[in-house]
């Protein structure tokens, strides 16, 4: 009767360790291998979870309501999350994550799909079992094949393509004034559109080009505008020994043939052209400060002949006195 014991014990074990596996009745489990590493060692193959009929999860908990893992339906994609799952049923689960379990908290999940797509998905609130997780309304955040990054759009059709939201850029005065919050670099060419704001009521309202240049289609309000100048360009030159100043006849006649005083542009070239605001500044003042000088002529004209009618005042005065005597 030992022996019999004996023989079918040695057969069980051979059984247990045949294929280079072990299945002890305590310790580490190996397949694939008599030596395992691990509480599960599986070497030289792979975990196959659920077949082409059977949910493709593993379940982290308690679950399809709690942490799982596991394989989308069709193409093969890889789903992580909160209360989701994957059904393998029939082609209506095609490519989709479900809602695990109907629950007052929502979902949250991950995909990583075909042609190097990754979705994150995620609801707040109220959900229903079995409804899909990652429709494009619960999409969060998407890159697609070409690396565009989308935030609240499944289909990003640019590098970084933001869909009814806002994009706050945060940082700390530590950084120093030159730690840029916001940096756009189009590299060597000056040909491209940095910026370009729109709104469907209004169209493009301002644009700012590679080479330095915006346009705005609309009003600007600032407590403070400030605008360089090429040095030499601001008029106090005017006030030069050398500068040579148009008489007044010279101006009245320039004004009369042209409509505008010399240098200022005309209403025509402002309405087609616009205006610079450095150039326009600097020339109001050079007028200004040529209106001093004629002032400043005209008073020393004005003092001159001031002086001339006291000196025949005096002279009436002294002839008065003579004609009186006679």
């Amino acid at each position: 009767m030992n022996k019999i014991l004996s023989i079918i014990t040695l057969i069980c074990v051979s059984q247990l360790t045949f294929g280079q596996n072990t299945f002890p009745t305590t310790g580490s489990v190996g397949i694939g291998t008599t030596s395992p590493e691990a509480r599960l060692h599986v070497s030289g193959g792979s975990i196959q979870v659920g077949n082409y009929t059977q949910n493709g999860m593993v379940y982290l908990g308690g679950g399809k309501a709690y942490a799982g893992i596991g394989s989308t339906r069709s193409d093969g994609g890889l789903i992580l999350g909160k209360n989701i799952y994957a059904r393998y049923d029939n082609a209506t689960y095609n490519y989709k994550a479900l809602v695990g379990s109907t629950s007052s908290r929502g979902f949250s999940g991950l995909k990583f799909g075909l042609d190097g797509k990754i979705d994150l998905f995620s609801a707040n609130g109220s959900v229903t079992e079995d409804e899909v997780a990652n429709s494009d309304q619960n999409i969060r955040m998407s890159i697609n094949s070409q690396g565009n990054v989308g935030i609240g759009t499944a289909s990003p059709g640019t590098t970084l393509d933001i869909n009814n939201g806002t994009l706050r850029l945060k940082g700390s005065s530590a950084l120093g004034q030159e730690a840029a919050r916001f940096v756009v670099d189009t590299g060597a060419s000056s040909g491209h559109t940095l910026m370009i704001l729109r709104n469907t009521s209004n169209g493009e309202i301002l644009r700012v080009n590679g080479g330095g240049s915006m346009i705005l289609n609309g009003d600007l309000e600032s407590k403070k505008v400030k605008v360089t100048q090429t040095p030499g360009n601001w008029p106090d030159y005017v006030f030069s020994p050398n500068y040579k100043l148009k008489s007044l006849h010279e101006l009245e006649a320039y004004i009369q043939s042209n409509q505008h005083l010399p240098e200022v542009p005309t209403a025509k070239e402002v309405e087609k052209k616009g205006q610079d605001l450095g150039d326009i500044q600097a020339t109001l003042l050079k007028k200004v400060e040529e209106l001093t000088l004629y002032m400043i002529e005209q008073n020393k004209k004005t003092s001159a002949q001031e002086e001339r009618i006291k000196a025949l005042e005096k002279e009436n005065q002294i002839l008065k006195k003579l004609i009186q005597k006679k």
